[in-house]
């Protein structure tokens, strides 16, 4: 979990997190979350072809966030107002209960499996 000031760019391969005057930089979240939402299409897509699938980044504790190039990232609470804010129903109930489902069934739940697949 990232705390301090958090400083990127939506397009930026790195991102740096300052603690006092530790700075540490790490992988862009946004980047991270692409393989994710491929992987969630690749699954939903059968089904709904046109759903939306969007990407959001929280930051539970930051101190500061100066992050650009984006409207996706922010502290935890201002993300959550972001999603409630989305009142375009796209889905049946009975769509997004079969995307649950399908979505449940392809979370890979044993640690050494995942942290193999998050390795490679």
């Amino acid at each position: 979990m990232y705390s301090g000031w958090i400083f990127g760019n939506a397009h930026q391969q790195y991102w740096t997190q300052v603690i006092y005057h530790n700075k540490t930089r790490f992988y862009n979240p946004l980047r991270q979350n692409y393989a994710h939402m491929k992987a969630v299409e690749d699954l939903v897509s059968p089904l709904c072809p046109s759903i939306p699938i969007l990407s959001f980044v929280a930051f539970p504790i930051a101190g500061k966030l100066k992050i650009s190039g984006t409207d996706r990232v922010g502290h935890a609470v201002d993300v959550v107002n972001k999603i409630e804010a989305i009142d375009k129903q796209v889905l049946s109930d009975a769509d997004r209960d079969n995307i649950y489902d399908i979505i449940s069934r392809a979370n890979i739940m044993d640690k050494n499996t995942r942290k193999n697949i998050i390795l490679k």
